[in-house]
């Protein structure tokens, strides 16, 4: 099972609500402790931040790993 975590804001995140993303992530670690990923996706988006753990399955070339986005990256999403 995987877990997802993330903050918005209509505001520029700081360096805090970063560590925050990546702290939520961390209390999530049983559910998916093969990967462990937060981004800051979209530059025009600045008070975003997503991320996922994840257990690894055998699946797509990509092998799973989160969060994925489309062609130009305009576009991010974490999943289960």
């Amino acid at each position: 099972m995987c877990g997802i975590a993330g903050v918005v804001s209509n505001k520029r995140l700081d360096v805090d609500s970063i560590s925050m993303v990546n702290d939520m992530l961390k209390t999530l670690k049983d559910r998916g402790p093969d990967q462990m990923t937060a981004i800051h996706p979209n530059p025009g988006h600045p008070g975003l931040c997503i991320g996922s753990v994840r257990l690894s399955i055998n699946d797509w070339s990509s092998k799973g790993s989160q969060p994925v986005s489309n062609g130009d990256g305009s576009v991010w999403a974490v999943m289960n």
